[in-house]
């Protein structure tokens, strides 16, 4: 083979292992980092469930605001969520936050936190950056956030976890922020 003919061949050989690799990244089965083929979180409500997955919730009204929470170590920084509210994913559902409903959300672990109507709707105690109680003029929204200061939220905490929100810094008790959450179980009281 001559110098020209083994230069030519070694291009194609170049060009075909390119070719390969970017049909192998592209369409082979793998990590869907991004969330859209998974069932992220799944709500239950008189016998039927409803699966969502990331890109659903994502599509869905969102909502944006600052929140942070009081622990028994005192309160946290507050920091920006987005996320879809209680109030929009059980719209998605026609159902109505009214009195005699409450919702059990659960962590992937098991863990759970039953939030009857005044949480589902925002109606809990707040608190100032200090920890004392107090009375803001605006009511907290609980969403379930899947953005924290602008990121997506990792695994340790997501990919989706209840945070209460408002315009301003806004702070609530801890009991309420279920971090990586699966399962929403509404019911009627």
């Amino acid at each position: 083979m001559e110098r020209g003919e083994k230069i030519v061949v070694g291009v194609l050989a170049v060009a075909i292992i390119a070719a390969v690799g970017v049909f192998a990244y592209y369409e082979l089965p793998g990590d869907d980092s991004d969330g859209c083929g998974d069932t992220v979180l799944t709500v239950s409500y008189r016998g039927e469930e409803w699966t969502y997955t990331l890109c659903e919730l994502k599509d869905m009204d969102s909502t944006t605001g600052q929140g942070g929470m009081k622990t028994k170590a005192g309160i946290t920084a507050p920091s920006s969520f987005q996320g879809v509210s209680f109030a929009t994913l059980l719209a998605d559902i026609d159902v109505l936050p009214t009195a005699g409903l409450q919702a059990k959300v659960v962590a992937a672990d098991g863990w759970n936190q039953t939030f009857d109507t005044a949480a589902i709707t925002g109606n809990v105690t707040t608190y100032d950056a200090t920890g004392n109680e107090t009375n803001v003029s605006a009511t907290p929204i609980p969403v379930f956030a899947y953005r924290q200061d602008g990121s997506s939220i990792g695994d340790e905490d997501g990919p989706v976890r209840v945070a209460y929100v408002a315009a301003q810094p806004v702070y609530t008790s801890s009991r309420y922020w279920v971090k990586q959450v699966v399962h929403i179980d509404v019911e009627d009281l």
